[in-house]
């Protein structure tokens, strides 16, 4: 480990730590933004307000978390996801903690609304990214098992909300949920950033499976370098079996020529004993 990084386990160790992280995330943030509907009757009852205007409150909520979705990527990315996450769950957990002392719906909007929705995206983000860092085959199974909390979390919270509601009323039930979301600062210590994956290069040679490549990749070349010699060594052959062709018919030309001097030769000879 170094400067508090995990070094380079993909699809194992740490990795499931991670996976067990983000799926509390996903129950502390998108579990936690469906059971805020809940609170609407006693909203509506505490304030006399309308419909519409109550609804507010959730509207605000879900969309100040999709909204702010990239800057958590941003923060995840710019500084580190434990950062994000912990920074989110910080926000949110004081913003339903406030919320629960609220003395208008209008504080509601900014407190539940927009503070706490900070919190969640910048929570909800960087947790599902972290869990493709540390996953290459089995990273379909480790996302279903985080996405999963999402389910979970709105099969669950709830009936337990409705129950704090009745035990302790929305602002018992609101401090309550508050202390729940803080475990997101919990979470966000468990994302451990890989590091070393160049340092760990050496290391990782000697695995037989990466023992197994470099045989093979050094096979590859052995017989590459034996195709290079036997194409060097026929093009020699060729080359001098041209040079050979040519230098037959050279003295083919010359053996033809001395033997039409000789005939000419012969003739004039001939030629001067008859006159």
């Amino acid at each position: 480990m170094m400067d508090g990084g995990m070094k380079n386990s993909r699809d194992r160790g740490w990795g499931w730590m991670i996976v067990a992280a983000s799926f509390v995330t996903m129950i502390c943030t998108r579990s936690v933004t469906r059971c805020v509907s809940i609170f609407f009757v006693e909203f509506q009852m505490q304030f006399s307000t309308d419909y519409s205007t109550t609804s507010w409150i959730h509207s605000l909520l879900d969309f100040t978390t999709m909204l702010c979705a990239p800057l958590g990527s941003y923060v995840g990315n710019r500084l580190s996801t434990r950062v994000a996450v912990m920074t989110g769950g910080l926000l949110s957990s004081v913003g339903l903690v406030i919320s629960s002392f609220a003395p208008s719906l209008q504080f509601l909007y900014i407190s539940l609304g927009i503070l706490t929705g900070l919190g969640f995206a910048l929570s909800y983000t960087p947790a599902v990214a972290m869990v493709g860092t540390y996953f290459n085959e089995r990273k379909a199974l480790a996302y279903g098992i985080t996405m999963s909390g999402r389910g979970i979390g709105i099969f669950i919270l709830p009936p337990l909300v409705q129950h704090l509601i009745d035990l302790y009323s929305w602002r018992g039930a609101l401090l309550t949920l508050g202390g729940l979301v803080s475990n997101l600062c919990v979470c966000g210590s468990l994302m451990r950033p890989l590091v070393g994956e160049k340092e760990n290069v050496k290391p990782n040679l000697d695995e037989p499976d990466v023992q197994e490549d470099l045989k093979t990749v050094k096979l590859t070349d052995i017989g590459q370098n034996e195709d290079k010699c036997d194409k060097e060594q026929e093009e020699e052959k060729s080359l001098l079996r041209s040079q050979g062709g040519q230098a037959s018919h050279e003295e083919v030309g010359v053996k033809m020529k001395d033997s039409n001097q000789e005939e000419v030769k012969d003739k004039e000879e001939e030629h001067e004993e008859y006159s």
